[in-house]
């Protein structure tokens, strides 16, 4: 009896030892997830080092609501940097474990955060849909803190959808809230927002006051740097539309400095774009200029990233969808194999019983073998079809999406120069000297040739692609349209002290369609000249070998990384190289290329050193037969 005592007390001991520590280390996730909720606005890295740390120690001593919290907050950390994807993938997976626990105050963060998400990205349906989830929720469980989000980024959303009064009417539900929970970021960021709406609505009176509140709220912040940025735009934009220019370029130098230093660089687009047109009104043409284009460079790269990041949520929210399919089907799976085992179990049964029940379960059996082996066949091929065509889709919408990104932004900034350069020459022509519009001028010039030349690759991929281009082979006489080509980019050739060098050991021709081996080598030919160097050689060389007839474009510019090689003949995303004097490139005209080349049965072949040149061959059929 004695050392039964002896053994419960050492067991009920070593209980409350480990539960201690365990408790302790509970506190001390929550601690950490409290740290990284609090640097989210100031500093977002250190919101995901602390929620990490969280992290890895929830999963040590198997605590799933800290988990859910930590990936929340990662999640947060990577939607301030604009990480979008990281954050989305965080945000479902603390969603995950929300759900399986039942922890409606969690679930209802992450309809939040992912609302959130869908709004920054320009997602407006999901946005709402995820958003009006968590108002259904915080109001049903009576989440005050979550109800003040809930109402702000609800105002947010019809904002966006120009429903001002209704924006107005969720951002003072959510500044009721905030303000009975003392939560003075939560008010601030409420009265940013409603300035927004104010200004947008034309009553600056209103939209002043809200953002003069807002800098008396955000006073009781700390690490509140980021929220007084956004007051002093807020103020910036209202004296911009009252077109009070000196107060509005007072408030965005103040702004400017503080984006500039924790790298705002949404913000900045918009500061830049408003001191360029300030500039402008005060006719202050180099400043504007000069922040016209900090504002073009900025906000083309933004542009691009918007694009990358609606494409990243998109595919992890179909990566959800398959998983939670694939899930399904396998809760599926298991209960019909439950069901089979069932099934074998009474078939044994009976089996003892009557001999004569044997034989029918047996011929029920294998009519049923039968018949799922056929369905399964059939299930199989169906999956490999649909696999096929998934492939397809993506390989299309790939090439969708690669042309937009050619027409939108390629195609614009060309045009956007021409605007603004001939915007400048109507208005200051007589104020201009001879030097400054000749630069003008070649500006225009630059601009419409670029212009014309995407065009032209446009145009001819776009009918190769829908089978407008016929094929009529022909003999050519190849040095007639190299030389042709030679003229054609003389000028361009003479800008940069480029010579031209044809070396031909026998007189060639090839049997091929004029017109498609004329754009092809104007292509090669163009690219040669772009990617040379000040006093370069571009050099053509042809020979006949065998039955083919063999064209060489060599120049000795900047050359393509070999990894690069392999994807140069595809639509596929990859670096697009600028020439060495500044001019824009697509892809395209080599992919154009390959297209012609293959039509008209030859080959084409690329040798490439970084900073000593490029090589291009192509072997083209020069009989008949």
């Amino acid at each position: 009896m004695k050392t039964i005592h002896i053994i419960a007390f050492y067991f009920f001991t070593n209980v409350i030892l480990v539960a201690q520590p365990q408790e302790s280390l509970k506190n001390q996730v929550d601690s950490l997830n409290s740290l990284a909720f609090r640097a989210r606005g100031s500093n977002p890295i250190e919101t995901i080092k602390y929620s990490e740390k969280a992290l890895a120690l929830a999963k040590t001593i198997d605590y799933p609501v800290g988990q859910s919290m930590s990936y929340s907050f990662i999640g947060v950390g990577y939607r301030n940097m604009s990480y979008y994807k990281e954050a989305l993938t965080n945000y479902l997976q603390g969603l995950a474990i929300a759900d399986s626990l039942k922890n409606y105050e969690q679930i209802a963060f992450a309809y939040n955060n992912i609302g959130n998400l869908y709004l920054r990205s320009g997602n407006d349906s999901l946005a709402q849909v995820y958003l009006q989830k968590t108002l259904d929720l915080a109001i049903e469980k009576n989440f005050e803190v979550l109800l003040g989000y809930a109402f702000k980024n609800l105002g947010s959303y019809y904002y966006e959808n120009k429903d001002y009064d209704k924006a107005l009417e969720f951002l003072n539900s959510s500044y009721d809230v905030r303000n009975k929970l003392n939560d003075y970021w939560g008010m601030t960021n409420t009265l940013n927002e409603m300035g927004i709406v104010f200004t947008q609505k034309n009553d600056f009176t209103s939209a002043l006051k809200a953002y003069d509140t807002a800098y008396e709220k955000v006073s009781h912040i700390e690490k509140n740097k980021i929220l007084v940025g956004e007051i002093y735009l807020g103020k910036a934009r209202v004296y911009y539309t009252k077109k009070d220019y000196s107060n509005s370029l007072y408030y965005l130098n103040k702004c400017k400095a503080i984006f500039e230093e924790v790298n705002g660089r949404v913000e900045l687009v918009e500061i830049y774009k408003l001191i360029s047109n300030i500039a402008y009104e005060k006719s202050d043409f180099k400043q504007a200029f000069d922040f016209q284009q900090k504002f073009s460079s900025l906000n083309d790269s933004i542009k691009v990233l918007d694009a990358e990041r609606q494409l990243d949520l998109m595919e992890i929210l179909y990566t959800s969808d398959k998983n939670q399919k694939e899930n399904e089907l396998l809760r599926r799976e298991n209960a019909i194999k439950l069901l089979q085992i069932s099934q074998e179990k009474q078939l044994r049964d009976l089996l003892i019983l009557i001999s004569f029940s044997l034989l029918i379960a047996a011929v029920i059996s294998y009519i049923f073998y039968k018949g799922k082996k056929k369905t399964n066949e059939q299930l199989t091929r169906t999956n490999e079809l649909i696999e096929q065509q998934k492939s397809e889709l993506s390989k299309i919408n790939s090439t969708k999406d690669r042309l937009f990104s050619i027409i939108a932004h390629d195609l614009k900034n060309p045009f956007g120069n021409l605007m603004n350069v001939t915007d400048v020459i109507m208005k200051e022509f007589d104020n201009l000297s001879q030097d400054e519009l000749k630069e003008l001028v070649e500006s225009v010039n630059r601009s419409t040739k670029s212009s014309y030349r995407l065009l032209e690759n446009l145009l001819l991929w776009s009918r190769s692609q829908k089978g407008y281009l016929k094929y009529n082979p022909e003999l050519i006489d190849v040095e007639k349209v190299i030389n042709e080509n030679f003229n054609l980019y003389s000028e361009m050739a003479k800008d940069k002290n480029v010579k031209f060098d044809f070396i031909q050991k026998d007189k060639v021709f090839a049997y091929a369609d004029l017109n498609m081996i004329d754009a092809v080598l104007r292509n090669l030919i163009n690219n040669a000249v772009k990617y040379s160097h000040q006093n370069g050689v571009v050099k053509v060389s042809t020979f006949a070998e065998y039955n083919k007839t063999i064209v060489c474009i060599e120049d000795e510019g900047i050359g393509i990384p070999e990894n690069e090689i392999i994807k140069i003949f595809s639509l596929e995303e990859k670096p697009i190289q600028s020439g060495t004097g500044g001019e824009r490139g697509t892809g395209l005209g080599l992919i154009i290329c390959k297209e012609f080349i293959d039509i008209n049965k030859g080959e084409i072949n690329i040798e490439s050193t970084i900073n000593k040149g490029t090589k291009i061959c192509l072997m083209l059929p020069n009989k008949t037969h």
